[in-house]
């Protein structure tokens, strides 16, 4: 074994320790046997190595070829790019782009304020135009009654002529009762009182003359000239009675009559006033079918609509920039609101059908156009939203951002509420709140 130990005195120090010689031995064998196997593995390495360092000057030799294109490309883009620029400064007067595009958002920003005004004033005109069919609608039902009341009015006019004309075996025509309508009612009653003293007259003496008939019969039947002077004189003085009693019932008949004649006139009076004030009436009811009763519900809710109306053309607006998919509308005849969605054939979706992403912009549309809204009385400066964010796709998030961005550009403050990671990259000022231990909190401000 001497062959395999460089050492001459290895067989002296194996006989006098041979614990610490064998010790040693095994711990070189595995150091050895470790050294073998790493020898291997650096080996395996060292090949797999070598056919990377290959393929890796084939790449550097493909990419050389491709940096010369490259560089041959960029050479003709400069060119390119020189000609462009000679070109571009023949646009615009050569004015900067910055300057063009302020330029392009101050008429972008004057155009919109025409359409908030178009639009307005068209919501007036389509409010009228409501109003107006309404009443065109009010109106055609009426002439439909009063055709109805004139049909009406023409038969019994009919049948009264025809009753008329045999009850007392006259002619009488239309024309003949129109040219007696024509007659005044003060010539009317004149007539009337004449008539009915006529007729209380002719009663009257047919009543005196039936009673001297019958006066006279009885007294032929009782052969009063035979009777004595004093049965006479008594039956003369019964008559006196009687006639001073009939006399009074005459006067207490005529004062009725009188009385009758000044009632009669007094009803025509009351039946004019009644009238007048049924027009009255009929007026109020028309006018509470349009715009609603005394407790106002009517009235709030058309109040209601026109201001919900007003607000989703501003909600519409901000929405058109944030997601142009969808459009807000009022459900008819109610406050409820649906979206038209314009991507599926103008289908009409209930609210409830969106998304969370797409409800998160549309409730930021409602609430910018609820600020734009305001604004009319009051200048809102602030916006504040709390969470929400995250569940945001990232496209749409991107979306959200620049809609906030733009806000902050036109002087808004806008402070936002949030843990998504990926805010924080476009917000430059942060208020950032870290928890420490023993239930403490700190707070930093971060790009002030």
């Amino acid at each position: 074994m001497s062959s395999y130990f460089a050492s001459k005195g290895w067989f002296g120090h194996w006989k006098e320790t041979p614990e610490v010689f064998i010790k040693q031995i095994n711990d070189f064998s595995e150091l050895w046997k470790s050294n073998n196997k790493l020898l291997e593995e650096n080996s395996g390495k060292h090949n797999i190595l070598l056919a990377t360092l290959k393929n890796l000057n084939d790449v550097v030799q493909r990419l050389l070829v491709e940096k010369n294109k490259k560089v041959n490309t960029l050479t003709a883009l400069q060119l390119q790019k020189d000609d462009l620029v000679n070109k571009r400064k023949s646009f615009f007067n050569g004015e900067e782009v910055l300057k063009v595009e302020a330029d392009f958002k101050l008429a972008i920003d004057a155009a919109r304020q025409t359409i908030d005004k178009h639009r307005i004033a068209n919501d007036k005109l389509t409010n009228e135009l409501t109003r107006v069919i309404t009443q065109k609608t009010q109106t055609e039902e009426d002439a439909k009654k009063l055709q109805q009341h004139i049909s009406e009015f023409t038969r019994t006019i009919d049948q009264w002529l025809i009753s008329f004309n045999s009850q007392f075996s006259s002619a009488m025509d239309e024309n003949g009762l129109v040219q007696l309508l024509a007659l005044t009612p003060e010539w009317i009653q004149t007539e009337r009182k004449e008539l009915r003293a006529i007729d209380d007259a002719v009663t009257q003496s047919l009543s005196v003359l039936n009673e001297r008939k019958a006066a006279q019969e009885k007294h032929a039947e009782k052969r009063m000239s035979e009777r004595p002077v004093d049965e006479l004189q008594i039956l003369l003085n019964d008559i006196k009675i009687i006639f001073q009693k009939n006399n009074q019932d005459v006067n207490d008949i005529d004062y009725s009559l009188r009385l009758d004649e000044t009632n009669k006139q007094k009803i025509g009076d009351l039946l004019k006033s009644i009238e007048a004030k049924a027009l009255i009436a009929e007026n109020w009811a028309k006018l509470n079918d349009i715009i609603g009763s005394a407790d106002g519900k009517k009235f709030r809710q058309i109040a209601q609509e026109y201001t919900l109306d007003v607000l989703l053309g501003f909600a519409n607006m901000h929405l058109e920039m944030l997601s142009k998919r969808y459009l807000l509308q009022r459900i008819p005849g109610s406050v409820g609101l649906q979206v038209l969605d314009q991507d599926m054939g103008d289908e009409i979706r209930t609210v409830f059908s969106l998304s969370g992403g797409e409800s998160f912009l549309v409730s930021l549309a409602l609430a910018l156009g609820l600020a734009s809204l305001s604004s009319n009385r009051m200048q809102v400066e602030s916006l504040f939203i709390d969470e929400g964010f995250g569940s945001l796709d990232p496209e749409t998030l991107n979306i959200a951002m620049d809609a906030l961005e733009r806000l902050h550009n036109q002087g808004r403050k806008v402070g936002v509420i949030s843990h998504v990671q990926e805010m924080t990259e476009r917000i430059p000022v942060q208020i950032k709140v870290s928890k420490q231990q023993s239930g403490k909190s700190k707070v930093e401000v971060i790009g002030f």
